[in-house]
């Protein structure tokens, strides 16, 4: 893509130490910005399994991000896309999933839970049934509110021709998040 070299990810050495050995789960907003920043998002992605992380996703964040397909083989691209990140899909998404988690975080997200998509529900409860050894990265930080997330680190993604930056975050689901995270306040940003 023209001006590739000039979009840069820039991430605090706290990441690392975080996602190392763990999995880290991939929202939709991953794979949009990976298809027109792809060195930057393959250089995250490939150092991330340097440590050992695994990078994973549930299947309904590949239909979401597919859907947005103009022809069959956009289609078939953003397929392929999707499964060149992952190690693999976090399935099936337990019965447990619906019938408790979804329910619980739609009460607990109250009003704000009607813009939320299904499958950011769905994202949420999976994080939920795997809080010991799963993370969270999303840009979309108003879909998993801190009465349930934890703020873990970040990376921004720096686009120097348009002189905009976005915010990644990487969550852990906690029902104690509000405390804060040491990670942050201990951070610089590194511009």
């Amino acid at each position: 893509m023209p001006g590739e070299k000039n979009k840069i990810i820039h991430y605090p050495d706290a990441l690392i130490k975080i996602v190392n050995e763990k999995h880290l789960l991939l929202d939709t907003s991953f794979f949009i910005d990976a298809m027109y920043h792809k060195d930057a998002f393959d250089g995250f992605a490939k150092e991330c399994k340097v440590y050992g992380a695994t990078l994973v996703t549930i299947q309904p964040v590949l239909i979401e991000f597919a859907r947005g397909a103009k022809s069959k083989s956009a289609f078939s691209n953003r397929v392929s896309l999707v499964e060149d990140y992952v190690d693999g899909y976090i399935i099936p998404i337990s019965p447990k999933a619906f019938s408790d988690d979804v329910p619980f975080l739609v009460e607990g997200y109250g009003q704000a839970g009607a813009r939320v998509s299904l499958t950011d529900f769905l994202l949420a409860a999976t994080a939920k049934q795997h809080t010991n050894d799963l993370f969270l990265l999303t840009k979309n930080s108003l879909d998993f509110p801190e009465k349930f997330f934890q703020l873990e680190t970040y990376f921004l993604l720096q686009n120097q021709m348009s002189r905009t930056t976005q915010c990644y975050c990487i969550y852990r689901y906690s029902t104690e998040s509000l405390r804060g995270s040491e990670t942050l306040l201990n951070d610089e940003i590194p511009f």
